[in-house]
């Protein structure tokens, strides 16, 4: 019996070495992927700061700001991207309707109309959004 503890362990030592090679590999490329993935298309959002990393991820050269505030000590949160881009979450769709009816587009403007949320930027940006994230676009 005391061989066969030892048949076993140069069985996995021989067998488990060149695979920790092949393996360690993979695993590494699986974890780098699950983090470069695709936002997904017509989702609503928990934070401001990750619609901002879905809208940085769908429109090539975007870089948005973070913030730690509580969406829900007003109702709505957004973050600047860019110069001119803003994200936006909102708790209610009223609440978004009231804040498009008081804050009118600049020229060149639109917006992308998601569930929760709505982007503010130009047009191509608007275009490349949408195709990524799905919404509806508005004015």
């Amino acid at each position: 019996m005391s061989g066969q503890p030892a048949s076993l362990a140069k069985i996995i030592s021989t067998t488990w070495g060149p695979l920790k090679k092949l393996i360690a590999p993979l695993v590494f490329a699986a974890v780098l992927l699950a983090g470069c993935s695709a936002p997904e298309k017509d989702a609503s959002y928990e934070s401001v700061n990750s619609l901002a990393v879905a809208y940085e991820k769908a429109v090539d050269g975007v870089e948005c700001g973070r913030t730690d505030r509580n969406i829900y000590d007003a109702g709505w949160d957004y973050v600047n991207c860019d110069k001119s881009d803003f994200v936006e979450l909102f708790t209610s769709n009223e609440l978004r309707t009231e804040v498009i009816a008081k804050n009118p587009l600049k020229a060149g403007q639109k917006l992308l109309l998601g569930t929760n949320w709505m982007i503010v930027a130009e047009q191509s940006k608007i275009e490349a959004a949408q195709e990524v994230l799905g919404g509806d676009v508005g004015r």
